[in-house]
């Protein structure tokens, strides 16, 4: 039954009024992708660097920055990428006591472009033998990080079949794709592994127009700092629009370096540091899966039960807002 256009003006108003802004203190959630195979990733890193908003860091290696103060006051959290070099995890966990999280492989449900192809039986030996250990040390650790396609479910399903002793505290997610189909997929993880919280490791809007990608992000912002069961979550966009694999328009910066719209909706009000504009970014890959990792392009349909059930037990503003207007075009 369609709603009266007063019920839905009223809906959509209360959406809007809810949408994040420009941030001026830290966010506890919002985190700092480092791609590090970037050529201005070392002059780049110091313009993400004085961003107010941002708590913690990660960049697809299990080894200690250096030198030991190049992420600043952002929290390190290590990730096991894939098998290779397993036993430097425990070195560095013990090497830095600020260390309280460890993230699982990188996409093992698929191979290329950045990811880490395990088969799920193998990627259970090597969580046994290399992290489940860190549990006992006090550390949280977070479930392979699959893509974001069905693929990705299913394969996670069969790493917790045979890994069922293991200690898993929350569980990383990627998406890329549109705001609706980030909830379903975000609704769908949730209530399909024990309610486990989630970290949003990597999520973009890929190859859309700056309008949309912006939307995109600012209603998920709002929608994800909202949600307790959302812990942590980074968007992937901390590189140049001209290096982008997932479109320049999710790209914290422009070819010259100088931080974007997007950027600073997501860093806060910066500036790009000193000589950020005579670096030339050139051809360097950026992403660890990008938009290959998509449940559902831009444009396309993604709304699902997964999407309603993340709406009703998110923001309760933006929830209601959402809600109303999901029901009154039905």
């Amino acid at each position: 039954m369609k709603g009266s256009p007063l019920l839905l003006l009223t809906a959509f108003s209360l959406l809007t009024t809810t949408l994040a802004a420009n941030t001026t203190s830290p966010t506890p959630k919002r985190g700092l992708i480092n791609p590090g195979n970037v050529t201005t990733g070392t002059i780049d890193l110091q313009t993400f660097l004085k961003s107010p908003s941002l708590t913690w860091v990660y960049d697809y290696t299990n080894e200690p920055p250096s030198p030991s103060s190049e992420y600043g006051s952002l929290n390190f959290v290590p990730q096991q990428w894939n098998a290779d070099s397993a036993s430097q995890l425990a070195n560095t966990v013990e090497g830095d006591t600020n260390i309280t999280h460890v993230l699982g492989f990188n996409e093992p449900d698929a191979s290329g472009n950045g990811q880490s192809g395990m088969e799920p039986a193998y990627a259970a030996e090597v969580w046994k033998e290399y992290i489940e250990p860190l549990a006992a040390k006090g550390i949280k650790l977070g479930a392979p990080a699959v893509t974001g396609s069905p693929v990705g479910k299913v394969w996670l399903q069969q790493f917790f079949g045979n890994c069922t002793s293991c200690t898993i505290d929350f569980i990383p997610l990627h998406y890329y794709g549109t705001f609706e189909g980030l909830a379903s997929h975000c609704g769908d993880i949730y209530y399909s592994f024990s309610n486990r919280t989630l970290w949003i490791t990597e999520f973009a809007l890929d190859n859309a127009s700056e309008e949309d990608t912006l939307g995109m992000m600012q209603t998920s912002l709002e929608w994800l700092d909202g949600l307790e069961w959302v812990e942590r979550y980074a968007w992937f966009g901390s590189f140049r629009s001209d290096v982008s694999n997932v479109g320049g328009n999710a790209a914290f910066l422009d070819g010259e370096g100088e931080v974007t719209a997007l950027g600073r909706l997501y860093l806060g009000n910066i500036t790009a540091v000193e000589g950020a504009d005579q670096v030339s970014s050139g051809t360097g890959a950026t992403s660890s899966g990008g938009s290959s990792s998509s449940t559902c392009s831009t444009g396309s349909s993604c709304v699902s039960a997964g999407w309603k059930v993340g709406v009703e037990v998110g923001h309760v503003a933006m929830g209601l807002a959402l809600g109303v207007f999901v029901v009154m075009l039905a």
